[in-house]
């Protein structure tokens, strides 16, 4: 089946204000090094890699330091597995832990992408209809 497409003036752009942070886990092993690569660095390397991340995803997320500490919170286990005590992390050190543990979604965008093959399906649907 050939399908014809016809390109449109209309451009979409991005807000970024509709964004969600969610809760990102890839299994076991790859937590555990990612957690294990944090907590080799220095704090100097910490504070660099987290003031950038911070910046920008503030101007997403209303309290996105709340959201990666509830993602590195969500690690409990891991941390218990690896022998590792929690409190004695400094507080950005757990947020860069919890930072790469999360991952934002665009409802939008998922929305948009899924529309316009529904509304060709529809007119499909309803020429049969119509024309039964």
């Amino acid at each position: 089946m050939r399908l014809s497409i016809e390109r449109q003036s209309t451009r979409i752009y991005p807000d970024m204000k509709r964004v969600v942070a969610r809760f990102f886990y890839n299994g076991e092993p790859r937590a555990k090094a990612i957690i294990q690569q944090v907590i080799d660095m220095t704090d100097s390397e910490v504070d660099v890699i987290i003031t950038p991340i911070l910046r920008e995803f503030s101007k997403r997320h209303r309290n996105i330091t709340r959201i990666f500490e509830r993602h590195c919170d969500k690690l409990k286990n891991l941390f218990s597995l690896m022998k590792i005590d929690m409190s004695s992390l400094s507080y950005k050190r757990r947020l860069l832990i919890g930072s790469y543990f999360t991952n934002e979604y665009s409802i939008e965008s998922a929305a948009f992408l899924i529309l316009p093959s529904w509304k060709m399906w529809t007119r499909a649907v309803w020429r049969k209809v119509k024309n039964a």
